[in-house]
């Protein structure tokens, strides 16, 4: 049996703290942007999980096609 590299409260860590200092980053970069991190990781968030959608609905579409 395949092993994967993280088990899911590894991964889900892993996301969430990618979007905790992607977040920072951009509050750094823009310091006059008016919103709070907590805005802006809810974006990043949002963003995150519409790009996931898409790419696992992109891989069903590959994964029913090769059956």
């Amino acid at each position: 049996m395949y092993k994967l590299p993280m088990d899911q409260d590894a991964l889900v860590n892993f996301v969430l703290n990618h979007i905790h200092a992607y977040s920072q980053e951009f509050m750094a970069a823009n310091p006059d942007y008016q919103y709070m991190l907590e805005d802006v990781m809810d974006e990043d968030y949002q963003c995150f999980v519409g790009l996931l959608d898409q790419a696992y609905r992109r891989a069903m579409v590959r994964f029913r096609e090769a059956a």
